[in-house]
């Protein structure tokens, strides 16, 4: 009786590790911004991937998870960045932040991302910790800004 209560378990976690889903997200000529489980025709859109379950969410440090919650990484790039970029997400990867990357690409996303946020520049790569706005990638004001987040180390 035990061991076909731990089987089913088991069989349980693996189907729910099974389960998956991309969003697209793109954003309207009137800078309306869209997510659907089906890529749009008429322009191209970003793909995200959703966490496959609750369970590998719950695989992230508690102080993460708080921290994620609280204040949300997002990543912003664009075309042509090249290196520095790549130092951000390395950055970010070996503190083991998860974070999200906004891609920008045309002139109409820079425009709203500037009215966004009140910058009159744009520069990548950007960290966007909740609401603080840090441009350039500077991997000292970027770890003090993670470490008053909560994130760990």
């Amino acid at each position: 009786m035990k061991h076909s209560k731990i089987l089913l378990v088991i069989a349980l976690l693996c189907l729910a590790g099974t389960a998956s889903a991309e969003v697209y997200r793109w954003t309207d000529k009137s800078g309306k911004v869209h997510y659907s489980d089906t890529p749009p025709t008429e322009t191209e859109a970003q793909t995200r991937r959703l966490y496959d379950s609750s369970i590998e969410q719950e695989k992230l440090p508690y102080a993460t998870r708080q921290a994620a919650s609280r204040f949300p990484l997002v990543l912003v790039t664009g075309e042509g960045c090249g290196e520095p970029c790549k130092l951000a997400r390395d950055y970010l990867g070996k503190r083991k932040a998860p974070f999200s990357e906004k891609l920008l690409k045309t002139q109409e996303e820079i425009d709203a991302y500037k009215l966004q946020t009140g910058k009159k520049e744009f520069s990548v790569p950007t960290l966007m910790v909740g609401s603080r706005v840090l441009d350039g990638f500077e991997p000292g004001t970027w770890g003090s800004e993670l470490d008053l987040a909560g994130y760990p180390k």
